[in-house]
């Protein structure tokens, strides 16, 4: 046994040998989890993991076809209520 290995198992770390990556993220976003809570596991995942595609173009695309007057009338009732 490797001196780096032998070590990790008399300090008492289990070494996984056969982890597939999307098991390692599983039991690191777990972790991140219990230490953090659901707030910091939100913001740590805001704050690390990049959005895909180019977001003015994709917006550019929706953006047009929304009618705020259509959805005021359908949603800012329930902000006015209050």
């Amino acid at each position: 046994m490797a001196p780096a290995v032998s070590l990790f198992f008399e300090i008492g770390i289990m070494i996984p040998m056969a982890m597939t990556n999307d098991e390692i993220i599983k039991k690191g976003c777990a972790a991140l989890m219990k230490e953090s809570g659901l707030v910091g596991y939100l913001r740590f995942m805001q704050r690390f993991i990049g959005g895909r595609g180019d977001y003015t173009k994709e917006r550019a695309k929706w953006i047009d076809k929304v009618d705020f007057f259509e959805l005021d009338k359908k949603f800012g009732k329930r902000s006015r209520r209050k």
